[in-house]
């Protein structure tokens, strides 16, 4: 009778065992998924002339010249700071035309502060570069990027023009 009983205890203590298994197995993979870091930026990618040729910032809006609207794309990310990347479409690749980047610390040229529609000034930064020749691409299409980049200087003088702009902070 005592080795019934003692083969009872033992089975009890492997059970109590395996579900305590399982259930910690079952914790650790549904945790897997969870994380406690701070959340991703929220990227997205959008045609100019599906938004109308309008870029939407943290800051107010800026309106890319329509003609170039359907050959021009933009990659948003929204974390600590702003960031839009500007490409034009090239036979088969994207040419990145620019960088902005508002908030943070960026690349390339201080353009000044703008105030956010909380009032907190906003650093705006506007990294830019001459677009590296490829020999698969034609003079025309060479001169067109670089028209198309041109539009920059619309662009700066949109920022500039933004209620409370300043050069320094």
């Amino acid at each position: 009778m005592e080795q019934t009983s003692n083969r009872q205890t033992d089975i009890q203590k492997w059970a109590i065992a395996g579900i305590v298994l399982v259930a910690a197995i079952a914790v650790f993979i549904l945790s897997r998924g969870q994380s406690t870091a701070a959340p991703e930026p929220e990227n997205k990618k959008t045609t100019l002339a599906d938004a109308g040729g309008v870029i939407e910032t943290p800051v107010g809006q800026l309106t890319f010249p329509e003609e170039w609207a359907d050959s021009v794309h933009v990659e948003e990310t929204q974390g600590e700071a702003y960031s839009a990347e500007i490409y034009a479409y090239s036979d088969d690749e994207d040419v990145l035309l620019f960088r902005l980047l508002i908030g943070g610390e960026g690349n390339g040229y201080l353009l000044g502060y703008v105030p956010n529609e909380k009032g907190d000034r906003e650093s705006v930064w506007l990294d830019i570069s001459a677009i590296e020749d490829n020999e698969s691409r034609s003079a025309e299409e060479s001169q067109r990027l670089n028209t198309i980049q041109g539009c920059v200087n619309d662009l700066i003088e949109q920022i500039r023009e933004m209620e409370g702009f300043s050069e320094s902070e």
